[in-house]
């Protein structure tokens, strides 16, 4: 498709970021952007996310092992949707988002690293506090996701919390509960965004504790994640390993890689780079 008849043209233009968010940012850990995405621009996507969800059946694109005894899941999701997808590999790879994200890092260069929908049925259950980085096997701390909203939701209908502060809790030997503790303990404000439109997107670090509730309304929350790393990650080395559910996430995502190796194009491709343009 050629650039001017591109719906997703705007995308490839580079973001940039206003002082006062990007300041935020490094104080809280998480930033909203309003708007990113345009209504053409949703309106042009959405079939092709949707399309995904319908292909996959339904027992491979739910976490099984998250549901509870009370048979309640918590999301239904599709992995890797820029190698399912040329629309979507084009919207998950935009230079827009990428560049957002390599700001806000302070890094070079970014990858995707992964992307999936994240979507809420009625009655789903809540995602509990976690940190991204507890459970990606990576050698760097340069791991940031955006949250896209596909669907608008009213304060108090279960936009994404955030522990303000918490990114700076880091130490990879703790795990979630010891450092849900320490922000407890300090007392780390809990904030959100109230009420968002379809097109909003946060950004969050990989180490700022967020949070959904359940879902309690007849409306399907819709969400999309990208999960940006610095462009020179590796995979962790068999020592670095200690946290147990980094080595799980290393036999489900990297199988056929080893330890130590570089994350490389195609699976998992360089979308910006200050020394080279990326197509």
């Amino acid at each position: 498709m050629s650039l001017e008849n591109d719906p997703l043209r705007r995308l490839r233009e580079e973001e940039e970021i206003p002082e006062k968010q990007r300041l935020a940012f490094q104080e809280k850990g998480h930033v909203m952007f309003r708007g990113l995405v345009r209504p053409d621009e949703m309106a042009y996507i959405e079939p092709y996310i949707l399309d995904l969800v319908e292909r996959e059946s339904y027992e491979d694109n739910i976490r099984m092992k998250n549901f509870r005894k009370d048979g309640r899941k918590e999301v239904r999701l599709v992995e890797n949707m820029r190698h399912k997808s040329e629309v979507m590999h084009r919207f998950s790879t935009a230079r827009k988002f990428a560049k957002m994200a390599a700001d806000l890092m302070g890094v070079e260069s970014v990858r995707v690293l992964a992307d999936h929908t994240m979507f809420k049925e009625p009655g789903d259950r809540n995602t509990a506090w976690n940190q991204d980085c507890n459970y990606v096997a990576i050698n760097t701390d340069r791991i940031i996701s955006m949250w896209l909203h596909l669907t608008d939701l009213r304060d108090g209908e279960g936009a994404l919390s955030f522990i303000s502060g918490s990114h700076r809790l880091s130490d990879r030997t703790k795990g979630d509960l010891r450092h849900l503790n320490t922000a407890i303990r300090e007392n780390m404000p809990i904030e959100n965004y109230g009420g968002v439109s379809a097109g909003d997107a946060t950004f969050h670090a990989g180490w700022t504790f967020h949070s959904a509730p359940d879902n309690l309304t007849n409306e399907t929350r819709k969400i999309i994640r990208i999960m940006y790393v610095d462009g020179n990650a590796r995979i962790m080395n068999e020592e670095e390993m200690s946290h147990k559910y980094a080595a799980g996430i290393f036999t489900k995502y990297f199988i056929g890689m080893n330890y130590g190796d570089k994350l490389e194009d195609p699976v998992y491709p360089l979308v910006y780079s200050k020394k080279r343009k990326i197509c």
